[in-house]
């Protein structure tokens, strides 16, 4: 019975990017958000992923951006946001079971938001990037690793969901 389920998930598991570059802006400050990736594929899991509860996503979404602030010396930050451009991740997975952390591994798992409109949201935040004193150009790198929970349940031949990223400057 086992069997039966693993190898019905032998297509495995893809992610669409929606959006390949960001630009946002506040007042004088610019942040500009590249994306290296065009996709995140999970592997076919096995039974021990099953026993375990969930398949990381070997590789790394890597991003690459640059904040540019005015040269009077204002501070701005830059924020970048990750979300899901669905409510579910098909076949009636829900959206909760796609994990993600900032590859610099200094937040936990936590679940994928549907949305990354409103108020800028922690659990959204991949990481945010300042620009310090006479700063007026920065560069930065980051990226997201991305985690699936398993179900016994999980029989669909694959699951998937678009993301979306948001790039936002703030000043103080």
């Amino acid at each position: 019975m086992m069997r039966g389920r693993i190898a019905s998930i032998a297509l495995g598991l893809a992610l669409g990017l929606a959006l390949v570059s960001a630009r946002a802006s506040a007042q004088a400050g610019t942040l500009t958000l590249n994306i290296s990736s065009a996709g995140v594929a999970f592997g076919v899991p096995t039974a021990a992923d099953y026993m375990a509860g969930y398949i990381d996503n070997p590789n790394v979404l890597a991003l690459d951006g640059r904040i540019r602030g005015p040269a009077n010396g204002t501070q701005y930050t830059g924020h970048i946001e990750l979300c899901a451009l669905a409510s579910d991740l098909g076949n009636g997975k829900p959206l909760g079971d796609l994990l993600w952390r900032p590859s610099d591994l200094s937040l936990p798992f936590q679940s994928i938001q549907q949305t990354c409109t409103g108020a800028t949201g922690s659990n959204r935040i991949i990481g945010s990037y300042p620009l310090l004193g006479g700063q007026n150009d920065r560069r930065f790198a980051s990226g997201v690793i991305f985690r699936l929970v398993l179900r016994w349940t999980d029989i669909a031949s694959s699951y998937g969901v678009g993301l979306g990223f948001t790039a936002i400057t703030t000043s103080p």
